[in-house]
């Protein structure tokens, strides 16, 4: 036998061992992960772009229009289409899927004939890009309504602060723009409130 053989035995068998070792390392599969509370300076965004043909299903509920792309030797992946951007059925797509607590599956970009037709990542106001992070509850009591336009503020879209009266359910994940957020917490302490 030659020695090239003899590497690619030995790498095999270490790769075999070292499989199982992996496996404990991950934990208990997607569906506890999902339900896992991960601080967000650990979590590990997983980026999938996905091509192949893209099926539209209309949903009765609040989710609007969602796709599923069933990849061939792949699992097949869901996500909600984003509102305004055209219908293709050969488009591709990046989609963010976010493996902790009340994390999302969602389109990042959608790229038809080479393209980038929507990119959520980014600021529509400051062409910068922004972070996923938790949505940061404010009350909408302290600030002057005349700074809003239907619940959300005027001069910083993508602050990732959800204005409420009150708020009392879980916390979600929402797109951070750090031009949006440093502008607002500048109009916060501005105006006198406090932090949340």
């Amino acid at each position: 036998m030659g020695t090239d053989f003899m590497k690619r035995l030995i790498l095999i068998m270490s790769l075999s061992a070292f499989a199982p070792m992996l496996n404990s390392c991950v934990g208990n599969g997607d569906e506890a992960l999902r339900r896992a509370h991960v601080p967000e300076e650990k979590r590990v965004p997983v980026l999938i772009r996905a091509g192949g043909k893209v099926k539209f299903e209309k949903t009765e509920n609040y989710f609007g229009v969602v796709i599923t792309i069933h990849r061939p030797g792949q699992s097949t992946i869901s996500a909600r289409w984003p509102e305004g951007v055209p219908y293709d059925e050969h488009a591709e797509v990046e989609i963010l899927d976010e493996k902790w607590e009340e994390g999302r599956t969602l389109i990042v970009r959608v790229i038809t004939n080479g393209k980038c037709v929507y990119d959520a990542s980014r600021c529509k106001l400051h062409h910068v890009v922004m972070v996923r992070r938790d949505v940061i509850y404010a009350s909408l009591c302290y600030y002057p309504i005349s700074n809003f336009k239907n619940g959300e503020p005027k001069l910083f879209p993508n602050d990732g602060k959800s204005y409420e009266v009150c708020h009392g359910g879980p916390i979600f994940t929402t797109w951070r723009c750090p031009v949006c957020y440093e502008g607002s917490e500048r109009w916060r302490k501005r105006l006198g409130i406090p932090e949340h």
